[in-house]
């Protein structure tokens, strides 16, 4: 909740994470800023997954939980908000959602829930991204891109 009350509340906080998530490109000089990104990022997931460890150790999450899968649903579920809510931060109050959402994310874990979805077989993993819809979404993209206005 810290990071989300920083990016609502001190503009220093919501500039720096306005550049660095939708006005940086991370190519060329700005790579290092990227490899600072990742290292931080990887550190915050460590952060994460030793939290969720502590967790499972202390009883308040189930043995089965998967520390480091939790931790990148956590990481994403914040790193969305605070996305969605740098693009456009009239559209919720970051607080407010952002503690339900993690309440929600976190009350979850502690619950054995039937997979939905089994797991990909290899030929369904090979076929991703070869399905009609990607196909033809693919060829619209590579055509706009070459200045041609079919």
């Amino acid at each position: 909740m810290n990071v989300m009350h920083c990016a609502a509340f001190n503009a220093r906080t919501r500039r720096a994470f306005e550049i660095a998530n939708t006005r940086v490109e991370f190519v060329g000089e700005m790579a290092t800023v990227r490899e600072r990104k990742v290292a931080a990022h990887r550190e915050w997931t460590g952060h994460n997954r030793e939290a969720f460890e502590r967790a499972k150790a202390l009883g308040q999450l189930p043995a089965e939980v998967d520390s480091q899968q939790a931790a990148i649903g956590l990481m994403a579920l914040v790193g969305g908000l605070l996305h969605h809510w740098m693009l456009d931060p009239e559209a919720f109050d970051l607080i407010e959602v952002g503690q339900a959402r993690l309440e929600h994310y976190l009350s979850s874990l502690t619950v054995a829930v039937p997979n939905r979805f089994a797991p990909l077989t290899a030929a369904e993993r090979g076929a991703l991204g070869r399905q009609p819809v990607c196909s033809a979404n693919r060829a619209e993209d590579d055509r706009s891109d070459d200045g041609d206005d079919h």
